[in-house]
């Protein structure tokens, strides 16, 4: 994601709690927050209360403060360190974006989401957590990768790189992933046919996402949209961040640039969540 830390309205922000404020309002309402502002000025008013309204579905706050969120080209992220997971928020129109980008949802060498949510102008994928790449040469594997499978990895910055967790021979730092889904873009051209090495290579990491996070996607696919019923898919996220297979990577206290800001407004939308009556925290099946 290209980050835009100024450029949008900032409105008074309540000192009352977002979630219990939202509850006493219509559904067609707004709160006056920084969140909604960003979010009315960046897409509309109506996506902006579809988006909060799509939080109150999944029994979470929607971030408040300027703090709490990623702002960027295309959108923004809000992080959830507990549960390991991204919320990207960007535009559901790629033909409206700035910069070449694809929706690309058949290639293991980027990440997957959980789900996918209209929100008018905009989409609202759940995403896995994972480790930060920290390797450079990583960047040219996943070049290659992917332009085997005619997609440009355009954006090629360390902070757009992953890994799972889920190590193999060929990674064993774990099995790299583009983790910013708008830094490629499909080819047009057919590459030359691709050697059965690298098909193999590109199953695993396919395979590797499924086995993964196959039941989380089951997961928020049976209780979406339901509001309440969402317990079972948070208790589960709770017990693959004990286990090691959601990894809030972000979290380091080391990372520079927009990797640092993500740690600082994932810490500050934790103390959110954790304020919150929305979301009744479960424990670890």
């Amino acid at each position: 994601m290209r980050l835009c830390f100024k450029g949008y309205i900032m409105m008074s922000v309540r000192k009352d709690d977002v979630s219990s404020e939202f509850n006493r309002q219509a559904v067609d309402e707004l709160p006056e927050t920084a969140f909604c502002a960003y979010l009315t000025k960046k897409f509309d008013r109506a996506t902006a209360v579809k988006v909060i309204d799509s939080f109150k579905k999944m029994d979470l706050p929607p971030p408040q403060d300027e703090k709490e969120f990623l702002t960027g080209t295309e959108g923004c992220l809000v992080f959830l360190n507990k549960y390991a997971l991204v919320m990207r928020i960007e535009i559901a129109d790629l033909e409206d974006s700035k910069w070449g980008a694809d929706r690309i949802n058949d290639s293991g060498w980027i990440m997957q989401p959980l789900a996918s949510l209209d929100a008018g102008k905009a989409i609202i994928e759940i995403c896995p957590g994972c480790h930060l790449a920290e390797k450079p040469g990583y960047r040219g594997e996943l070049v290659d990768q992917l332009q085997n499978q005619n997609i440009n990895f355009w954006d090629t910055g360390i902070s757009n790189i992953g890994h799972l967790p889920f190590k193999t021979p060929t990674f064993p730092d774990g099995v790299p992933v583009v983790i910013d889904r708008l830094a490629v873009i499909r080819l047009t051209r057919n590459t030359e046919p691709i050697r059965e090495a690298l098909k193999a290579q590109a199953e695993e990491a396919k395979k590797a996402q499924d086995m993964l996070y196959g039941p989380l996607r089951e997961a928020f696919a049976s209780a979406w949209p339901e509001a309440g019923k969402m317990g079972r898919f948070w208790s589960l996220c709770l017990r693959y961040a004990a286990e090691g297979k959601l990894v809030s990577g972000w979290e380091n206290p080391g990372l520079e640039g927009k990797s640092w800001y993500a740690t600082y407004t994932a810490k500050n939308y934790e103390t959110r969540l954790k304020r919150s009556t929305t979301l009744q925290q479960p424990k670890p099946d």
